[in-house]
């Protein structure tokens, strides 16, 4: 399972990666060596990189032809084509149109000199995969990139100061301090804490724990074994849980996109005094997780969805377990909210740790209760994690897409990954193109499909068609795809609509296509001369889906039939 891709630059002579490549030109590869380095989980749960040497003829990213050239283009594309010849021909756009290589690094001319300026490579993701594929398109050498292994993961969770019982603390202006911070990988929970305890509080605490997860009704049948760090300085708090945080490949917890990460990352900064520009954040940001990668180097990014901060490091898998809950999980069919409380209730038959008081009193108050509610929470998580298996299935569509696992949750994104696979093998490409060269840069409205208008009254009889893949199979059926699409018969639906017919009639209704055409309802025309991407994919997937659902009934039955055997061999007993 593919964890993260990231162009790098080794020098040969130094024998390491080179971060600050600002002003670097260089004429060859002879010492700085652009290389790509895929990360992946190995068969222990840990992070492996995979290296890719590059070579000149690997730079570059596809543009469609008719996109304008600079001089250094032009001389690029003469010099990779003589190294392969009419290998850029060969090539055509996702719609079929001729497309060029257009090198992904700016050129200087030093001293007479072609060179390349390092610091300007850039290679888009597509083109990422292009290499994993012409490197190996049989997936032997690469196979350890493509195994579904589970990466070993760190559930963690913060407690926060409350000045005002009426206002929890909010996760941008962070007026309390972090007291503490819990985290578990089984069978060890570890909290770090601001107050000190005694050796008999932290014996107290492992028993209750595992008294708590083990009541009446619970599916928990795991036990922990708790451990307790004081830590009296809250930076230094939080920065030793980030080391402990390096040791894993991937870390999660409930709601932690939210308001764990940004609330922490937001006290450093605030800590750090330096006034919050970009400039300065990303500085910071950087300088804390540097070490947590396993190459160092910058996180990927820092700012999802609300300008929250959130780090997305390198070569790490960082993701919010409620998200991937609300987006996956289909074993608890009604959900009345999201909350950790009720979510642990309904899928582990126990409840987070229950308290009178209010964080700011039990805190005060009751410190050995604030830690014990501290250091169930993220067991909470692994547990739900290990009865609903959630993350599973993040993890299985990120290694059949190719996508980071985390990214799955970009439904967009996954699509054209999923594509990307089925398209290159044909020689299609996804040519980039920039936001100023496209026919629009604002929103796009798109006519909503035809819903019928219900005549209200009472019925004496009723039929519901429910139709197997309904969306798949239209798909399917009229060769819809972006390459299939031709054009648009606007009269042709609002023919549809005002002749009062029950059934469309695409040579009645509009212009009628041609004999290698297709026209639906809407008016929309596709071509059959060939099969588009978009269906020859849904076909794969449809019929993976007939066949793995007949497997999943023969393991029902199986199962069915062992719990049979152990019943009668019961009844023989007594």
């Amino acid at each position: 399972m593919i964890l993260d891709k990231e162009l790098i630059i080794w020098d040969k002579q130094a024998d390491k990666i080179v971060r600050n490549t600002k002003n670097l030109y260089v004429p060859n590869f002879n010492r700085y060596q652009p290389m790509l380095a895929v990360s992946h989980v190995d068969n222990n749960g840990d992070t492996d990189i995979m290296y890719f040497e590059l070579q000149l003829e690997d730079l570059f990213n596809w543009r469609y032809a008719d996109t304008e050239e600079r001089y250094y283009d032009t001389l690029y594309r003469e010099t990779v084509n003589q190294i392969k010849p009419d290998d850029e021909s060969k090539y055509l756009s996702w719609d079929r149109k001729p497309v060029k290589k257009k090198p992904c690094f700016w050129n200087k001319k030093l001293g007479g000199q072609l060179t390349i300026d390092l610091d300007s490579l850039n290679l888009t993701d597509s083109r990422m995969y292009e290499i994993i594929y012409d490197y190996d398109p049989t997936k032997v050498k690469t196979a350890p990139l493509y195994r579904l292994n589970k990466p070993k993961t760190l559930f963690w969770d913060i407690e926060v100061q409350v000045d005002d019982p009426r206002i929890f603390p909010d996760a941008k202006t962070t007026p309390g301090v972090v007291n503490c911070i819990s985290f578990c990988h089984h069978p060890n929970v570890t909290t770090f804490g601001n107050k000190p305890l005694t050796e008999q509080e932290i014996f107290n605490i492992e028993r209750d724990i595992n008294k708590h997860l083990h009541t009446e009704g619970s599916k928990v049948t795991d036990t922990y074994k708790f451990k307790y760090v004081y830590i009296e300085n809250e930076v230094e708090l939080i920065l030793k849980f980030l080391m402990e945080v390096k040791k894993f490949t991937a870390f999660t917890g409930w709601n932690t996109d939210e308001y764990d990460w940004p609330y922490i990352l937001n006290r450093l900064i605030a800590k750090s005094k330096m006034i919050p520009t970009k400039e300065n954040v990303d500085k910071i940001i950087n300088n804390i997780f540097n070490n947590m990668t396993p190459l160092g180097g910058v996180t990927k990014s820092f700012n999802r969805d609300r300008d929250i901060l959130v780090p997305n490091v390198r070569h790490k898998l960082n993701y919010d377990y409620m998200k991937v809950y609300r987006a996956y999980d289909r074993q608890i069919k009604f959900k009345e909210n999201y909350s950790l409380d009720y979510t642990a209730d309904r899928a582990l038959g126990i409840k987070k740790v229950q308290h009178s008081l209010g964080f700011k009193e039990l805190y005060e108050q009751d410190y050995y209760s604030y830690i014990l509610y501290s250091a169930v929470d993220p067991i909470i998580v692994e547990q739900i994690d290990k009865q609903l298996k959630t993350a599973d299935i993040m993890y299985t569509l990120g290694n059949l897409t190719g996508v980071e696992p985390h990214l799955t949750l970009r439904r967009v994104l996954t699509a054209e990954k999923t594509l990307l696979q089925y398209i290159y093998p044909k020689n299609l490409v996804f040519p980039l193109v920039f936001r100023n060269e496209k026919e629009s840069t604002g929103s796009t409205d798109y006519e909503g499909a035809f819903v019928y208008n219900p005549v209200p009254g009472m019925y004496k009889y009723m039929l519901s068609f429910d139709f197997a893949s309904l969306y798949p199979s239209t798909i399917r059926e009229f060769n819809i795809s972006p390459d299939t699409l031709i054009g648009v018969d606007k009269a042709s639906r609002h023919a549809y609509l005002n002749s009062g017919d029950v059934v469309y009639d695409p040579h009645k209704h509009g212009t009628a296509p041609e004999k290698h055409q297709i026209k639906t309802a809407s008016g929309a025309i596709y071509t059959n001369e060939y099969k588009g991407i978009l269906p020859e994919m849904l076909n794969f997937y449809y019929n993976e889906r007939v066949k793995f659902k007949d497997l999943m009934k023969v393991a029902k039955q199986n199962a069915w039939d062992i719990e049979e055997e152990i019943r009668k061999r019961e009844k023989q007993k007594i």
